[in-house]
């Protein structure tokens, strides 16, 4: 079984890995290969099976398994696969399929004249890559380039793919734990593959995944909660419940600022808390972080200007 693509997770080894996330994300790109496939008409025709997962970043292996040879039987739909799957050849698949002389042409004559080695994986996964990458752009209106060959249809599927949060479960470990990028990347050629960041993960979600909005990267803002942790295992970090946020998402990892440490804060520990603290996010779909300048018990004045 000859591997077809690799889902890369990087992360640094100091900050481990929550094994739970990492296998909701498994679970969560077996759904969404298979949404993504259905757009191609191949969700029939075309199953993935995961060969081996390699350590260091993960890289979990996998390989594509055709039902049939060539899984495609419908010339219109192997012409729209095409405007995902591999654009550059669309003008030539055209003429090919085009009636000359009365000759009638079917997908396996298109394949006979071309037996390219492992041509059927090839260009699955270019769609694969291809409409991962056109996903993002589909989102608030977010407009294709002007030489797109994606179709209208194709777009209306792959948007509601992003709109109905089908991505959420796969990218988990980005917005939720401490994977820095996911990346999805052929192994049977060097076609481009394509990487999922904290930076641009929220192109992929719903909008209504937002987690507290209202908090801006580089805000300074004063706050109250409750000290719950005090960790020191992987530099000093700080857990507070803090008030008037959403449930959900209140409790707040922190850091204290340069020049401060954590031992200054070890008599607050379960009180109730005031503090100055600056916002650091790099995406409004992961939890964001506070950086702490100052913080003393409730009842007393925090003593800064």
């Amino acid at each position: 079984m000859k591997e077809s693509f690799v889902i890369r997770y990087e992360y640094r080894p100091e900050d481990g890995l929550n094994l739970t996330l990492l296998g909701e994300s498994f679970a969560g790109f077996d759904s969404l290969l298979k949404d993504i496939l259905e757009t191609a008409n191949l969700g029939e025709e075309v199953e993935i099976k995961t060969t081996r997962v390699q350590q260091g970043s993960i890289e979990v292996f996998n390989a594509l398994v055709t039902l049939h040879p060539i899984p495609f039987t419908d010339v219109q739909a192997f012409l729209e696969f095409l405007r995902i799957a591999a654009p550059e050849l669309l003008n030539d698949a055209n003429t090919f399929f085009s009636n000359i002389h009365g000759i009638h042409r079917t997908v396996n004559d298109y394949f006979a004249r071309n037996p390219v080695d492992m041509a059927v994986a090839g260009l699955i996964i270019g769609y694969i890559t291809g409409a991962i990458r056109t996903s993002a752009k589909l989102k608030n209106g977010n407009k294709l380039p002007n030489d797109s060959k994606v179709s209208p249809r194709q777009i209306s599927r792959l948007k509601r793919i992003v709109e109905s949060g089908r991505y959420r479960r796969a990218l988990a470990p980005i917005t939720e734990g401490v994977i820095s990028t996911i990346e999805i990347k052929p192994t049977i050629n060097t076609s481009e593959g394509v990487k999922i960041t904290e930076r641009n993960v929220g192109e992929y979600l719903p909008e209504d995944d937002k987690i507290l909005p209202d908090l801006h990267n580089g805000d300074r803002i004063k706050l109250s909660g409750e000290l719950l942790s005090l960790q020191s295992t992987r530099g000093d970090v700080l857990k507070i419940k803090v008030d008037d946020l959403d449930p959900r998402f209140s409790l707040l990892t922190c850091t204290v600022a340069d020049g401060a440490s954590i031992e200054s804060y070890k008599h607050l520990f379960k009180e109730r808390v005031v503090f100055e603290a600056e916002v650091v996010r790099a995406s409004y779909y992961k939890r964001p972080e506070l950086v702490v300048y100052a913080m003393s018990q409730q009842q007393e004045e925090l003593g800064i200007e």
